[in-house]
């Protein structure tokens, strides 16, 4: 406060202020109204925080900003506060968050903000997430004409307190890597059924799958490796081509994963090749692959997915 507001307000505050240091937070501060025994997940989904936050990758800097933070705790015996989950992203050290306008390493600010969040919220475990849209450069086939490749990221940590038999001490914690992109396939419906013999196969038409990887690890997981293999091995959405480029992109559709079946089960045999790339120093990891295809012709979308735990 400053000026007249200063003048008539601040007595007023001082004494709040007293007032709260010598009866301190209260008994209603952490107890809940009906004591329960068994562990009740609260969160907060989709909080804007404000920043330019990087992802260091050994092949490619990955940017996003503003992204939407869902912080999540586990408790019994407290009650979750919102404004202890907003703080714990929004009152990280400053030696790593210097303003909206640096580019914040964002595995270093998940670690800061899972410490303060641990320390100034009592639960069994603890979960932050920071999502949005990030993007690439990639090159058409045959006229090799820049263009963008969208990507939604997700980076996280969790924290976790309990085993299932009771509060243990925290171990390492735990990081959190999704990544979506879109790929281009074609149709198996018309190419299949509809074929005359087994010379000639029938007409088809080219649709969009979205790509969804989720990875775990006591190590930050890296995009790079699996957006390379998913380039190279599938066929990624263009955002701009020339008639010679549809065409080679319609061609190599056709060899693409058709059902989602197929897709999901391509890209985690694509994730077990490159296991020791994407979760350096020998980690094990868990991965969890989900494919939605939009149907071009059907009214509803078909979506497959499948998990692994990597050694």
């Amino acid at each position: 406060m400053i000026g007249q507001q200063k003048t008539e307000f601040q007595p007023l505050v001082d004494q709040w202020i007293g007032t709260a240091v010598k009866y301190g937070k209260g008994i209603e501060e952490d107890t809940m109204e009906f004591p329960i025994e068994y562990p009740v997940r609260v969160a907060m989904h989709k909080y804007t925080k404000a920043g330019l936050f990087r992802i260091p990758d050994p092949a490619y800097t990955f940017i996003f900003a503003n992204p939407q933070a869902t912080i999540g705790v586990r408790l019994v015996k407290a009650k979750a506060h919102i404004n202890r989950l907003t703080r714990c992203v929004e009152e990280v050290d400053p030696d790593i968050h210097h303003g909206t306008q640096q580019k914040i390493n964002v595995w270093h600010f998940l670690y800061q903000a899972m410490e303060q969040f641990t320390s100034q919220h009592p639960g069994l475990e603890h979960d932050i997430t920071l999502e949005s849209w990030s993007a690439h450069t990639i090159e058409s086939y045959a006229t090799f004409i820049k263009q963008t490749q969208e990507l939604q990221i997700a980076c996280g940590i969790n924290s976790q307190a309990w085993t299932g038999g009771g509060i243990q001490p925290p171990g390492p914690p735990t990081y959190y890597l999704m990544l979506r992109t879109p790929v281009h396939t074609v149709c198996p419906f018309i190419l299949h059924e509809t074929g005359g013999d087994e010379h000639h196969v029938g007409p088809s038409h080219t649709q969009r799958a979205y790509i969804q990887v989720e990875m775990w690890s006591e190590n930050p997981p890296i995009i790079s490796p699996l957006l390379r293999e998913i380039n190279t091995r599938l066929q990624p959405c263009q955002s701009s081509m020339k008639i010679p480029d549809e065409a080679v992109q319609v061609l190599r559709a056709y060899s693409a994963p058709t059902y989602t079946e197929d897709a999901v089960l391509r890209v985690l045999k694509i994730v077990r090749g490159i296991k020791d790339e994407l979760c350096p120093g020998g980690k094990p990891m868990k991965v969890k692959v989900h494919v939605q295809s939009q149907e071009s012709i059907f009214q509803n979308d078909m979506t497959s997915e499948a998990e692994d735990a990597i050694a």
